[in-house]
């Protein structure tokens, strides 16, 4: 636990010296390097940085006044109603300076002109405690700020100045009528979780992007739980799977589909096709790989115009069960969770645990059932996840053989009522070796710890002579 503790506060410290060190370079406005920093790590990056008390590139640009930064910002489209640790506002701390262009911007951009920070200030009120009259005059005639408006004190900004200022508050108020209001502030619990928020260490992916750097083009294929597209990204042609659910989502599941993805990209193997990048960002939640014109293993196995030798169909098995293999001696072992044959070579990675596993976020869909193994039909407590995919394996190396579909022309109902309850498995035909029939039938057992492991069944193929 000790080391555990030690290592975590290291990558704390490194991670936030980091972030201090970009956040000089704003604070500086040295825009050169602000504008490095989005090209080195992402527009993203840059986009939601903020130091320790909360301020975005957005808030430091307004309150130091500097103008080629806040065009940048506002170029990035920073939050503009985005606080820092005391409630500010973008549009508070141009306002404090009387900076008509600025907040003119600002509020172009919806800059909210009746949010008040923790003490209840909306930017009216420093408008007209600095004696800004331009600046009031701007904010009440042209963003229709609510003059008669209470800070935590019950103070309004008419009792927030004096002289003619005053008197021009006060003409304004009459206009708007003598409703007084409280300003709306942030409750003790929301300030105590922003402030707990800053001291987090902060998570960037280099494979994380905006799912406007991605252009869509032809959807490629669709099933109940994602449609998959062909797309562009970086000039390049790749292949765009949304899920069709990716709203709601915690930022606890959010983080562990980031922690799935960023573990498959860290496997590499000659069979499985990389995920190129990501976005994680509900709603819009997609991820990328390369674009296969061929296609895939289904097409091929179901075209009768294309032959195949015993050979070829036993490369194209041992191929996929090395590449299974790998990923399940991955520390933690990375469980495919959805092989079969419309997903070789191995480009549709269905997550165990995450928003891009058909099994989880839809239970009640009997989807694909030809390759689910009898303990997930049955609803069990599912206690080698291994076994799933050798199970789908064992389905996927019956298809390869036969190059005839599992269970043909049998629903949902029938097949699981097959598997479930009467125990059975599709024919394997005569022809079949009697050896490769055995690697089928050893990765169809109902006891999920009796079928082989991947590495097993590698060696089991390898011997087998056709």
């Amino acid at each position: 636990m000790a080391r555990l503790s030690c290592s975590i506060t290291r990558h704390y410290v490194y991670i936030h010296r980091l972030i201090y060190k970009h956040m000089d370079a704003v604070k500086k406005g040295d825009l050169a390097a602000i504008k490095k920093l989005a090209l080195e790590k992402s527009s993203e990056y840059v986009r939601t940085l903020r130091d320790l008390n909360a301020n975005t590139i957005l808030h430091i640009s307004c309150h130091k006044a500097l103008n080629p930064l806040f065009e940048y910002a506002m170029q990035l489209e920073v939050d503009v109603n985005a606080v820092n640790c005391a409630g500010d506002t973008a549009l508070i701390l141009s306002t404090k300076r009387g900076d008509l262009h600025q907040m003119e911007k600002l509020i172009a951009a919806n800059a909210e002109v009746g949010r008040a920070n923790d003490h209840g200030n909306t930017p009216l009120h420093y408008a007209a405690f600095w004696r800004h009259t331009e600046a009031a005059t701007l904010l009440v005639k042209t963003a229709n700020a609510y003059v008669n408006t209470q800070n935590i004190h019950g103070k309004t900004p008419i009792q927030k100045t004096s002289g003619a200022l005053q008197k021009t508050l006060q003409d304004f108020a009459k206009e708007q009528g003598d409703t007084i209001i409280k300003a709306e502030t942030r409750t003790k619990l929301q300030i105590s979780k922003a402030i707990s928020n800053a001291f987090k260490t902060p998570v960037y992916y280099d494979w994380a992007i905006q799912s406007s750097a991605i252009q869509i083009l032809a959807p490629i294929s669709q099933t109940r739980t994602a449609i998959v597209y062909q797309g562009v990204w970086k000039t390049k042609p790749v292949a765009v799977k949304l899920p069709a659910v990716s709203s709601d989502l915690s930022e606890d599941a959010i983080g562990a589909i980031a922690n799935e993805i960023s573990a498959i990209r860290n496997a590499s193997h000659g069979s499985l096709l990389p995920i190129l990048a990501a976005c994680i960002t509900p709603p819009d939640m997609c991820y990328l790989t390369e674009y296969i014109e061929n296609g895939n293993l289904s097409t091929l196995l179901h075209n009768p115009a294309i032959e195949m030798s015993p050979g070829y169909a036993m490369r194209i098995a041992t191929d996929i069960i090395q590449a299974l293999g790998y990923l399940h001696e991955q520390k933690p072992p990375i469980i495919h969770g959805n092989l079969k044959s419309a997903n070789v070579m191995l480009t549709d990675y269905g997550f165990t645990t995450s928003l891009f596993n058909s099994r989880n976020m839809f239970p009640n869909f009997l989807n694909d059932v030809e390759w689910l193994a009898p303990e997930i039909l049955a609803g069990e407590i599912i206690t080698d996840l291994k076994g799933i995919d050798i199970y789908a394996f064992g389905m996927l190396l019956h298809e390869i053989v036969t190059r005839m579909h599992p269970y043909q022309i049998m629903n949902a109902m029938a097949i699981g009522i097959r598997v479930v309850v009467e125990g059975q498995r599709p024919e394997i035909p005569v022809y079949v070796p009697k050896a490769l029939a055995q690697v089928i039938q050893q990765c169809w057992l109902e006891d999920q710890l009796k079928r082989p492991t991947a590495k097993s069944a590698q060696s089991f193929l390898a011997a087998i002579r056709l």
